[in-house]
C-alpha cells in the first residue's frame, strides 16, 4: 500500500509540474508578443508591456513575474537560419524580442513539490522561452512576382531614425521577391538579394546574401478600413475629379493626416512635401517625375498606399523620400534621382542611374508572430 501511495503521489507531482510548465510557456508567449507589438514605435515601452502581459498569467495560481534586465532581451531574427542575435542598447532597431519566464528557487518562486521534504528539495526550477518577431510588411524593395534591375543602380541602406544618410551609410539593404531577381548592367547592392523559394538571383555585385528564401513572403492588400477618418479638406482645392496633380516647379504641402485620391501625378520638377506623418491612399495610378520631401527627413512620414492595381512610376531627377506600398501594382523606378525609403509592388523594375537607400527604421505596417 505504501508503495502504491508513493507511485500515486509521484504521478500527481509529475502532473503538477507539467501543468506549471505549460502555464509558464503561455506566459512567456504572451509577454513576447506584447513586447514585439511595440518594437520600433518609440511610444510604449516593450519591457513594460512584457511584464504586464506576464503578470496577467498565473502558474499554479500565482502571477508570473519577469525581471526586465534578465528575462527580456532584444535582437534580430534571422529567418534563414532560425537564430536570434541579441543586440544591446535601444530596442528601436530590434525586430525580435526573447522572453524567458521562470519559476526559480533563487527568486523564492520555485515550484513547491508535494514530496519535496522526502526528496530533500523545497522546490523545482522551471523556465520557458519564447521569441516573437515583428515583421515589416514593407521592408526593403520587393517585387512579389519578380525584380529586374538594370543600368547603373546603387542600392544601400541607412537608419533615418539615427540621422541623415550621409552620416550613416550601411550595407543592410534588402531586395526580395517570391520569384526570380534578374540584374544586368553595372549594379551594386549593399545588402541582401533574396529571390523566392527555388528561384535564383543573377548578375550584379552583391555585398550580402544571395540566397533563396526558405518560404514565400505573404503580403496584405490595402483595405478601405485603413483610411477611415481621412480628411481631404486641406487639399480639396487642389483636387480635380478626385485627382491630385501638379506640374512645373510648384509644391504641394500636406499637413499630417490621411488622404484619399484617385490618381497622383507630379510632372516636371513639382514637389510633394509632407509636414508630418502623411498617408496618401491612391485608387488609380501614381506617376511622379517630380520629387517628394518630408519636414523631418524621415521617409516614414510619407507613405503612398495603392488600393488597386494601377501602375506606379517614379522617374525624373528630383529626390524622393517616402515609402510605397502597392502589392497589386507594377512599380517602376527609373531616372537620375536618389530614393530614400522602401517600396513594395506586384513587380519591381529599377533602371537608369538611380541611387536607392533603404531606410531600416522600423515603422508601421507590421505584424508580430511567435517564431520559437
Amino acid at each position: 500500500i505504501v508503495a502504491l501511495l508513493a507511485v500515486s503521489l509521484l504521478v500527481v507531482e509529475w502532473g503538477r509540474i507539467q501543468v506549471a510548465q505549460a502555464e509558464l510557456q503561455t506566459a512567456a508567449d504572451a509577454a513576447a508578443m506584447a513586447a514585439a507589438s511595440a518594437l520600433g514605435t518609440r511610444g510604449s515601452d516593450p519591457s513594460e508591456l512584457a511584464l504586464g502581459a506576464a503578470a496577467e498569467n498565473r502558474v499554479l495560481g500565482k502571477p508570473v513575474t519577469l525581471v526586465s534586465s534578465q528575462d527580456v532581451t532584444y535582437g534580430n531574427w534571422d529567418s534563414t537560419t532560425g537564430t536570434f542575435q541579441e543586440r544591446t542598447g535601444d530596442p528601436w532597431l530590434a525586430d525580435a524580442v526573447r522572453v524567458v519566464a521562470r519559476r526559480s528557487s533563487s527568486r523564492g518562486e520555485g515550484v513547491k513539490l508535494l514530496i519535496g521534504q522526502v526528496l530533500g528539495s523545497e522546490g523545482m526550477d522551471l523556465k520557458a522561452e519564447a521569441i516573437a518577431f515583428r515583421e515589416s510588411l514593407h521592408s526593403g524593395f520587393v517585387g512579389i512576382d519578380y525584380v529586374r534591375i538594370e543600368g547603373v543602380v546603387r542600392i544601400d541602406s541607412y537608419v533615418a531614425a539615427d540621422g541623415s544618410y550621409g552620416s550613416g551609410r550601411r550595407d543592410n539593404a534588402k531586395v526580395m521577391s517570391n520569384g526570380p531577381i534578374t540584374i544586368t548592367g553595372n549594379v551594386r547592392i549593399g545588402g541582401d538579394v533574396r529571390p523566392g523559394p527555388g528561384q535564383t538571383a543573377t548578375g550584379g555585385s552583391v555585398a550580402g546574401l544571395r540566397q533563396s528564401l526558405v518560404r514565400a513572403i505573404e503580403w496584405q492588400d490595402v483595405h478601405a478600413s485603413e483610411y477611415a477618418g481621412y480628411d481631404n479638406g486641406p487639399i480639396s482645392h487642389l483636387l480635380s475629379g478626385g485627382n491630385l496633380s501638379l506640374a512645373g516647379a510648384g509644391t504641394i504641402s500636406l499637413p499630417p493626416g490621411k488622404y484619399l485620391v484617385r490618381d497622383l501625378s507630379l510632372a516636371g520638377v513639382a514637389r510633394l512635401h509632407a509636414q508630418g506623418p502623411v498617408q496618401i491612399f491612391v485608387t488609380g495610378i501614381v506617376q511622379m517625375t517630380g520629387g517628394a520631401t518630408v519636414s523631418t527627413g524621415a521617409p516614414a512620414d510619407l507613405e503612398i498606399r495603392v488600393l488597386g492595381s494601377g501602375p506606379v512610376l517614379l522617374s525624373g531627377t528630383s529626390n524622393y523620400y517616402g515609402h510605397i506600398y502597392a502589392p497589386k501594382s507594377p512599380v517602376t523606378i527609373t531616372g537620375t534621382f536618389d530614393f530614400f525609403g522602401s517600396a513594395v509592388g506586384k513587380s519591381m523594375q529599377m533602371s537608369g542611374t538611380t541611387d536607392i537607400h533603404h531606410d531600416e527604421s522600423p515603422r508601421g505596417g507590421a505584424r508580430s508572430s511567435l517564431v520559437r
